[in-house]
């Protein structure tokens, strides 16, 4: 039997209060892993669910095959606060039975083929119960979405709790509802990070072929910027971040970094995308060198696959953090030297007063393996927007500092890159440049959604 059979009900309404649902099926989950439900075979098709409404509370029995006794739930009742989703109403457990956790429950009155399962698909624009639960013994999930009378819906509408809270309550509710679409169980103070990346580098991307691709991209996804494949951001990578840099040589370097994560048992994702401008102004005949890195964008981008289209959820914007980043600027030629300095930046959409730490290298004459090191913490010396120079003579340099100033690093630590307009920069005044200079950015990015943080 197929499970677009297994997941059909059958309803008969007792009340405007209560509902009961026969011939339910609970899709078994081992282990709490969630691959697209296409892929598992169904519980039964013997399961039922009881619901009844008492005021601004949702009670519940759910009878599951191999599930002893009944597991009963109450949960109070509150409207969904994501305006990506019409009237949609979420519960936050009150009690469960001993031994089960709520993992999902949400009720959609005109259900996205976004939240639905493949076999459920012909219940979009109705009336949907999602319900899952969780066994604590051993991560098992059941999970189900069935079709709900309009009278038991208008009767939860009109006992559900609108929000008034404070902003931090909401959040609360934004968070448990993202818990429930994406099947997370991570709490505050048990964290999950994923580290694992894939580095793409694109220096030999075809510049003047992306260029004329720009438009069409552009007109089709006005919110993700032309150097972005929208291949990308349908999930052909899952729960691993991704890094593509566009090397210096590209006409407007650029970097991004995205991560991206299953809707529930379905194939549709949330990709969270930052984006980087990455600014090289180097002028190798004034020996004047200029570093920047720039949030372009901090987005995230749903993609439905049933109507392979992506959109943008703007609810979920500039949740990508880069952490305590920093930039370095080193010449790589023998004998060439730094004699001045200049920094600025805005960090969460404010001035940077002053960086963590500047760091100075110096090496021996003829050589480029530092000897020593010098690392400046007085805001009087990492204070933004000022000059800062050295001696500009290889004999000055020697005779003060025993070394040549060979390289720069602005360290942000406890900053962060988030909103659009944040940005670091550093820039470096040379003598004997030649005509290589390096760049190093070291940075951890991360993002804490639907209770997991994940970071590299």
């Amino acid at each position: 039997m197929s499970l677009v059979t297994l997941l059909s009900l059958s309803t008969g309404t007792v009340s405007a209060q209560e509902e009961h649902l026969e011939n339910v099926n609970f899709v078994k989950y081992e282990g709490g892993e969630h691959k697209t439900t296409s892929n598992y075979t169904a519980n039964s098709s013997r399961d039922t669910i009881n619901l009844e409404v008492n005021n601004d509370a949702l009670e519940l029995g759910l009878t599951i095959s191999g599930v002893d006794d009944s597991i009963e739930i109450e949960a109070k009742m509150f409207h969904s606060e994501i305006d990506e989703f019409n009237d949609v109403i979420i519960g936050d457990a009150v009690t469960v039975k001993d031994g089960y956790e709520l993992s999902t429950l949400r009720i959609e009155k005109n259900a996205s083929n976004f939240t639905l399962l493949e076999p459920n698909l012909h219940m979009e624009g109705e009336s949907v119960l999602s319900i899952g639960v969780r066994d604590t013994s051993n991560g098992d999930v059941y999970y189900t979405q069935q079709m709900l009378e309009g009278d038991m819906i208008d009767e939860m509408n009109t006992q559900t709790n609108y929000s008034n809270s404070s902003d931090s309550e909401i959040d609360k509710l934004i968070a448990l509802e993202l818990d429930y679409l994406f099947f997370t169980e991570t709490s505050e103070n048990d964290v999950e990070t994923i580290e694992s990346t894939e580095d793409i580098y694109e220096e030999d991307v075809n510049v003047s072929k992306l260029s004329e691709s720009s438009t069409k991209m552009n007109s089709e996804y006005d919110f993700l910027d032309y150097r972005v494949d929208p291949e990308r951001m349908k999930g052909e990578v899952l729960e691993r971040w991704v890094n593509v840099d566009s090397g210096r040589s590209h006409e407007a370097p650029y970097r991004y970094t995205y991560i991206a994560f299953n809707v529930a048992g379905t194939e549709n994702t949330i990709t969270y995308l930052v984006f980087r401008d990455m600014i090289y102004n180097f002028d190798y005949d004034a020996e004047d060198f200029i570093y920047s890195v720039v949030i372009r964008y901090n987005d995230a981008i749903a993609y439905n696959a049933y109507d392979n289209e992506l959109l943008l959820w703007e609810f979920l914007e500039n949740e990508l953090v880069i952490d305590d980043p920093t930039l370095s600027l080193q010449p790589n030629e023998t004998d060439s030297f730094i004699w001045g300095r200049y920094t600025s930046g805005i960090t969460t959409g404010s001035r940077l007063e002053n960086y963590a730490r500047v760091a100075l290298s110096y090496v021996p004459l003829g050589s480029r393996l530092a000897s020593h090191y010098d690392y400046l913490t007085d805001p009087a010396q990492t204070v933004t927007g000022n000059l800062f120079t050295w001696y500009d003579t290889i004999e000055g340099q020697l005779a003060a500092y025993d070394g040549l100033n060979s390289r720069v690093t602005i360290d942000a630590d406890g900053e962060t890159l988030q909103y659009p307009g944040d940005y670091l920069l550093l820039r470096v005044y040379t003598k004997g440049i030649g005509t290589s200079m390096q760049t190093v950015d070291l940075r951890t990015c991360r993002v804490t959604i639907f209770g997991i943080k994940v970071g590299r």
